[in-house]
């Protein structure tokens, strides 16, 4: 039925054995062959349905693409700048195990001297220590 052609075979006997199942396949067949159904309104768009679907889903990739460089190139320029400006150690530190020795002779840090380091203002007397 629908938008297609169907063919049915029946297989028959002309044996004395198979005649009722002769008779009824007939009987069958015969019923199918009456069977009318009405075509179905294809649900097919035509090519420049499709095409016009492909252009605007390459428009919005295209659009996609331009954004994301214009987003790749800023921060490329970014770490460029970043880069260009940070300070560097000219001659790095070799002395080693004794640099972290000292380091940590200091003792742990006060929550005043982190705030004063952070925020610039006057801390505790350790900053002050420090800075004279």
């Amino acid at each position: 039925g629908g938008n297609c052609r169907t063919v049915k075979i029946a297989c028959v006997g002309a044996s004395v054995a198979s005649y009722d199942e002769t008779v009824n396949t007939l009987k069958y067949a015969n019923r199918a062959k009456n069977i009318k159904v009405a075509p179905v309104e294809r649900n097919v768009q035509g090519a420049k349905a499709h095409v016009a679907q492909y252009e605007k889903l390459i428009a919005d990739l295209r659009q996609e693409v331009g954004e994301l460089r214009v987003e790749l190139d800023a921060v490329q320029s970014q770490a460029s700048l970043h880069d260009r400006f940070e300070l560097k150690d000219p001659q790095p530190s070799t002395m080693g195990a004794e640099a972290d020795e000292e380091a940590d002779d200091d003792g742990p840090v006060s929550e005043e001297a982190i705030h004063a380091m952070a925020f610039g203002g006057g801390g505790g007397a350790r900053c002050g220590a420090r800075g004279a």
